[in-house]
């Protein structure tokens, strides 16, 4: 019996060396006289030493320069050289110096006491580092900042032109809609719309960083003009006055306001798109018994005619005239 509780106490007595050695068995925490940064009150920085038994760390340091015994054949009152932050506060980031792009991060990169910049973070192609954030290139929507338009149709609200998304450039907002049966008008919501431009067919450059034409109409039915119809001017172009210039185009009819017929659709000449060149457009459909002559419409051979004496051929083509008698179309010859 004494010779089993003897073996038992050397077996006890072997356990707990070793538990010894680390306190759990394990290679321990970390290594007796390592050291590592650690955050003082108010956010200043400090040191924390390993524990000879290798259980963890030592209460933060925070008294100043902390000596530190990093080689096993130093003295171990030999002190480390001191060292100053770079940053102040881990996490932080700035812009890579020149011609770098990229971001810099601040932490104790180097395992000293100190905070430094370092983890060097390339911008991806195409972006650039702005205020140690990797932006990509934009271009502004929108010209001045607090600049409001009316949203196009079918929106009846207000645009305010702003920073919106944090990428340096400006752009439109979010609609803020008309209430109470108001409509937007000349960018304020109104009980009655206004005119945003002087006359129908009026022409003006559009805003950077488009580059066309703008033109005077009712695009959203309220009864007033405001600017729309954008046509963007063609490569190597630009607006200037109201017309796309620096482009190469031909006149494609003989004067402006000159009239013809295109079938029974009556074309005038003029500039109707965004280059300085002239061209035909549409601009009355005949009706029905009327056929287009000479840019007019006019009533066909044998179709009902309004008579009078100072008008004998009426609104009857060329070549006829209108009958006083039948009260139709009939040729010049009767």
């Amino acid at each position: 019996m004494r010779r089993i509780t003897l073996v038992r106490a050397a077996a006890v007595i072997a356990l707990a060396s070793a538990l010894a050695c680390d306190g759990n068995g394990e290679d321990g925490v970390c290594e007796p006289g390592a050291t590592q940064p650690c955050t003082c009150a108010g956010g200043a920085n400090g040191a924390q030493i390993c524990r000879e038994d290798r259980s963890g760390w030592e209460a933060c340091d925070c008294g100043g320069d902390t000596d530190v015994d990093t080689d096993a054949d130093t003295d171990a009152d030999s002190d480390t050289d001191s060292c100053d932050n770079e940053c102040s506060q881990i996490g932080q980031t700035r812009c890579a110096d020149a011609p770098d792009n990229g971001v810099l991060f601040c932490a104790d990169h180097d395992a000293d006491p100190c905070l430094e910049w370092g983890r060097y973070s390339p911008c991806s192609t195409g972006d650039t580092c702005q205020d140690g954030v990797c932006l990509g290139t934009c271009e502004n929507e929108c010209q001045d900042a607090g600049e409001q338009r009316c949203a196009d149709a079918p929106d009846n609200g207000v645009l305010t032109c702003g920073d919106h998304d944090d990428d340096d450039c400006l752009e439109w907002g979010d609609l803020s809609p008309c209430e109470g049966g108001q409509i937007c008008s000349a960018a304020a919501c109104r009980d009655q719309c206004q005119d945003d431009c002087p006359a129908l067919g009026d022409r003006r450059c559009a805003d950077a960083p488009d580059s066309g034409v703008l033109f005077c109409g009712d695009y959203d039915g309220n009864g007033c003009r405001e600017w729309g119809g954008f046509q963007a001017c063609e490569a190597g172009q630009t607006c200037s006055d109201g017309v796309c210039q620096g482009g190469q185009c031909s006149d494609e009819c003989p004067g402006d306001g000159e009239r013809d017929c295109d079938g029974d659709v009556v074309i005038v000449c003029g500039n109707h798109d965004a280059d300085p060149c002239l061209e035909w457009s549409e601009v009355e459909a005949c009706g029905r018994h009327e056929e287009c002559d000479h840019g007019e419409c006019c009533t066909e051979e044998g179709e009902d005619c309004e008579f009078s004496t100072d008008d004998i051929q009426g609104a009857c083509c060329d070549d006829f005239h209108c009958c006083p008698v039948f009260k139709f179309c009939v040729p010049d010859f009767w």
